[in-house]
C-alpha cells in the first residue's frame, strides 16, 4: 500500500485539492491509493502489463491496426 507523506491537509486554499508535505516539498492533488472503488465496485487498481502490439495474421487490416496502435498509445501516455 502506498505510504502517505508526513503531513496532509484536505481542501487546500479552497481548491478542494489534498496538500501534502513530505519533509522537503509540498505536493497538491496527489492521492496515494491501492485501488479506487465507486459504488463498491473496483474501477481502478494496480497497473497491469502492457498490451502487445498487433503483428502477423492471415488478414492484415491496416486501418484497424492504426486505430489499435492509437488507442494503445493513448492508454500508455495516460499511465
Amino acid at each position: 500500500m502506498p505510504q502517505e507523506p508526513a503531513f496532509c491537509k484536505n481542501g487546500h486554499g479552497g481548491t478542494g485539492l489534498k496538500a501534502c508535505f513530505d519533509g522537503r516539498e509540498w505536493q497538491f492533488g496527489i492521492v496515494a491509493a491501492g485501488e479506487l472503488r465507486i459504488g463498491g465496485e473496483r474501477v481502478v487498481s494496480a497497473r497491469r502489463p502492457a498490451i502487445a502490439r498487433p503483428v502477423g495474421g492471415n488478414l492484415v487490416d491496416a486501418e484497424a491496426r492504426t486505430a489499435l496502435l492509437g488507442i494503445l498509445a493513448a492508454l500508455e501516455s495516460h499511465g
